[in-house]
């Protein structure tokens, strides 16, 4: 990005006023980002257990971590 991290002042003139009395939120989209990756997560680490458990019988320490993370 030319001039460094900050942007140059020209910029930051065309920047919209913030709105701090009724800013735009997206509770919608966070709902659904917590709605669909809380579940598939699960059942990711449920399977990975259930494999490690039950058929490799051989559960290591970071399996156990990746549950207590989970929680």
């Amino acid at each position: 990005m030319p001039g460094g991290i900050n942007p140059p002042l020209v910029q930051w003139s065309k920047w919209p006023n913030p709105n701090y009395i009724n800013p735009t939120t997206k509770p919608k989209h966070i709902l659904f980002a917590a709605c669909f990756f809380g579940p598939l997560s699960l059942l990711v680490l449920s399977a990975r257990l259930w494999v490690r458990i039950r058929i490799q019988r051989n559960a290591g320490w970071d399996d156990w971590l990746m549950l207590a993370s989970w929680v």
